[in-house]
């Protein structure tokens, strides 16, 4: 390659020639000294701003009869200094000069604070991916919860967001009617026992929208889990012999009402319970 002796590496190129800064100060080649100065890791290190205000009150003392306007550290000489020394997790921690210990009382100090285990982090795979920034796991929504019964699909062709409760009949097409019947006193008994038994808690979901397309269906459902943090899925109910989805979540015992505003808030105000 040829050389040019004019610049300020007599060794380089001329193409490397062009992108050499000049000047006496330009180092070419193997050094037997380091270029770089170093520090101590004790060296405090503080922004420019801050060393310039602390020259301006260095000397300034509260005169008589005046006193200091901030008792909160913030006219501290030594705040917003750092070190160049790497940070250490140990059990015991050296107080700079100039600082005072925070002693908060809620074991945030703890050096075993926040240790993993092998537990946790599958607890945490169950919602959390394990990339950044982290997602919530996206779960299957193939998986139907519940069919209709037919008597039910016919009531819901009237409201498109949420069905009413069908009008039960008999096999022959009459209203079913309910009869109480007293046949002895053991069978009394055996009511009386049924009904001091506690009734069992209903179970009820939250009905979103209803669908006829499945991929947009899958898709809303998605979008509900990531803007309510609730559990939604995918029910199945049949209008006029067509298959239709049910974006849904629960089932809920407790809480459906609290469940319900979240997915009207996130933009189906038609939403509603159903059992």
């Amino acid at each position: 390659m040829p050389s040019n002796a004019g610049g300020p590496c007599p060794g380089a190129s001329a193409l490397s020639q062009q992108y050499i800064n000049k000047g006496p100060d330009v180092r070419c080649g193997p050094q037997a000294s380091d270029p770089l100065s170093s520090l101590t890791p004790n060296t405090r290190i503080l922004p420019l701003h801050v060393y310039q205000e602390r020259r301006l009150s260095s000397d300034v003392e509260v005169p008589t009869g005046y006193r200091a306007a901030w008792t909160d550290g913030r006219l501290n000489r030594n705040r917003a200094e750092r070190t160049v020394r790497p940070a250490v997790i140990a059990a015991r921690a050296d107080i700079p000069q100039g600082f005072t210990r925070a002693d908060r009382g809620d074991d945030r100090f703890n050096p075993a604070r926040g240790a993993r285990t092998p537990q946790g982090d599958a607890q945490m795979a169950q919602i959390w991916t394990d990339g950044l920034p982290r997602k919530p796991v996206a779960k299957p929504l193939d998986k139907v919860p519940f069919s209709l019964r037919e008597a039910q699909a016919v009531v819901a062709q009237s409201a498109p967001y949420g069905f009413s409760a069908p009008r039960q009949n008999s096999a022959d097409g009459g209203d079913l009617v309910l009869r109480l019947s007293t046949r002895s006193a053991e069978a009394s008994a055996e009511a009386a026992v049924s009904a001091a038994q506690p009734e069992p808690q209903r179970r009820r979901y939250v009905r979103a929208v209803t669908l006829a397309n499945p991929a947009e269906a899958q898709a809303i459902a998605r979008a509900l889990e990531t803007a309510t943090g609730l559990d939604m899925r995918i029910g199945e109910v049949t209008r006029d012999g067509q298959a239709h989805q049910v974006v849904l979540s629960g089932p809920f015992t407790a809480g459906a009402e609290q469940a319900l505003e979240r997915v009207r808030a996130a933009g189906f105000p038609m939403a509603r319970l159903s059992k």
